[in-house]
């Protein structure tokens, strides 16, 4: 069966959301638990872009798809999806949106 996928492109603040964490990851927990989260974040980009993949609306053209205790917010525009942000469950998504 063939699954038809979207392409995949980072905002500059999505881009720098991925750095970040994982720059956390390492310096808090090591090497190994780096190429573990990597890991989990790359198969949840992968899942995101699957068009088969249910997608949990948040508002008009806005997504959420949840990754341990981030959220990935993204839109699809032109059969790519545009990851705007991913911020720590913690995080209030109000102030953190350009």
């Amino acid at each position: 069966m063939f699954v038809h996928k979207l392409g995949l492109t980072f905002s500059m603040l999505a881009q720098r959301d991925v750095d970040d964490i994982l720059a956390y990851t390492l310096e808090n927990w090591g090497e190994r638990q780096l190429a573990k989260y990597k890991a989990k974040m790359d198969k949840a980009f992968d899942t995101i872009i699957t068009t088969s993949h249910k997608r949990k609306k948040i508002e008009s053209g806005l997504y959420i798809f949840p990754i341990e205790k981030h959220r990935i917010f993204y839109c699809i525009e032109h059969n790519t999806v545009i990851v705007i942000r991913i911020l720590h469950q913690r995080m209030d998504e109000g102030r953190h949106f350009p």
